[in-house]
C-alpha cells in the first residue's frame, strides 16, 4: 500500500528508513544488515551499549519509499550536515542512499541551521524560502506585513523539479485535508511508531474539508 504522506530521517552517511549505503535505489521493504556506524548511532537507544544494538533490522526499501505521494524529511545537528549537502546538491548515487530523493516530485526537507552548514546554496534556499508569494502558503512571512520579519529558527530547503512548490486549490473548492495519526509499534518495529495518513475529500464551498 502506497502511503500519502513519509515521515523520514537521515543518518550521518545518508541512509533513509535503513537503506544502508550501496542499497538498490529500486529496494523494496526487506531484512537489511546496519554498517557499523549506524550501529554506533543508535547506541544511544540501547543504553550506550553497542552490543546490545540488532545487526540486523527490517526497512522500507528506496523504491517503497518513493513510491509516497509526499515525502518529508527533518534533519538536525551538525553531524547531518555531510549528509544534508550530498542529499540536496550532491550527485544521485547509492552510496549516498537519500540523493535518491531528489527524483521524487513533491520532497519537503526541514533542518536547522547547524544541519545546513555544508550547504553551498543555504543562503539562495533561505531567501527563496522567505520570497515566495502568499498564495503558495508556504512562507513563514506570508501574514499581515510586520515591522521586522523573525528570523526562521529552520532553514527550510524544497525540492520539486517541476518547480510546482504547492498545489493550488480550484476557486470556490477547499483544498484536501491530510488527517494523520500515530500508529502504535508492531512486534517487528524495534519499538518505533509509524505514522499513517489519508486524505479528505474537499467539501461545499466555505465549509472547508469535508470529513
Amino acid at each position: 500500500m502506497e502511503a500519502d504522506l513519509q515521515i523520514l530521517g537521515i543518518g550521518t552517511d545518508g541512509h533513509v528508513g535503513f537503506n544502508e549505503p550501496g542499497s538498490s535505489l529500486a529496494s523494496r521493504t526487506r531484512i537489511k544488515t546496519l554498517t557499523e556506524q549506524t550501529r554506533a548511532d543508535n547506541a544511544r537507544f540501547f543504553a550506550g551499549d553497542i552490543d546490545a544494538v540488532p545487526h540486523h533490522c527490517l526497512t522500507q526499501g528506496l523504491g517503497t519509499i518513493m513510491a509516497a505521494g509526499h515525502i518529508l524529511l527533518i534533519a538536525t545537528g551538525r553531524a547531518k550536515a555531510d549528509a544534508v549537502h550530498q542529499l540536496v546538491e550532491g550527485q544521485v548515487s547509492a552510496m549516498w542512499p537519500a540523493t535518491i530523493l531528489q527524483h521524487h516530485p513533491h520532497v519537503t526537507v526541514l533542518i536547522d541551521n547547524a544541519a545546513a552548514s555544508r550547504l553551498q546554496l543555504g543562503d539562495y534556499f533561505r531567501s527563496t524560502y522567505a520570497a515566495k508569494p502568499a498564495w503558495q502558503g508556504l512562507s513563514p512571512f506570508s501574514g499581515p506585513a510586520q515591522a521586522g520579519p523573525p528570523t526562521p529558527s529552520f532553514a527550510p530547503v524544497i525540492r520539486h523539479p517541476s518547480n510546482g512548490y504547492a498545489r493550488e486549490a480550484r476557486p470556490g473548492r477547499a483544498a484536501p485535508a491530510r488527517r494523520c495519526e500515530a500508529r502504535s509499534p508492531g512486534p517487528r518495529a524495534g519499538g518505533r511508531h509509524s505514522w499513517g495518513c489519508s486524505r479528505s475529500p474537499a467539501g461545499p464551498p466555505g465549509q472547508g474539508p469535508g470529513r
